[in-house]
């Protein structure tokens, strides 16, 4: 059994203060990574979808670093399934996977 997890981080993060509010706590996004971090090493998690707010892709960029080797930083939200934002994040290495979203005939 493993364990993936689509955090949705952009909807628990304050973007005034710029911080994710986790069960009554602030945490920065350095801090929220150590967490992810830890529960990686913890559990066998093998995909983090949207871990971070969404127009974040330097941090994204940093866990695909720190831990992409052992599990997926998928960017959802982060990419959107549009073009200038994979432009952006792919070659700085935002995320090792994606989610692609084709529309459908009726939304052309």
């Amino acid at each position: 059994m493993a364990i993936a997890l689509d955090a949705a981080a952009s909807s628990f993060y304050d973007t005034e203060k710029k911080v994710y509010r986790i069960d009554g706590k602030e945490l920065t996004k350095e801090e929220l990574l150590s967490f992810y971090e830890e529960l990686v090493e913890r559990y066998p998690i093998v995909s983090m979808e949207d871990p971070f707010f969404e127009e974040d892709f330097e941090i994204f960029a940093e866990m695909t670093h720190r831990i992409g080797t052992k599990v997926l930083i998928v960017g959802d939200d982060l990419f959107v399934t549009n073009p200038e934002r994979l432009r952006k994040g792919i070659p700085m290495g935002a995320a090792n996977a994606i989610l692609i979203k084709p529309k459908t005939r009726s939304e052309l």
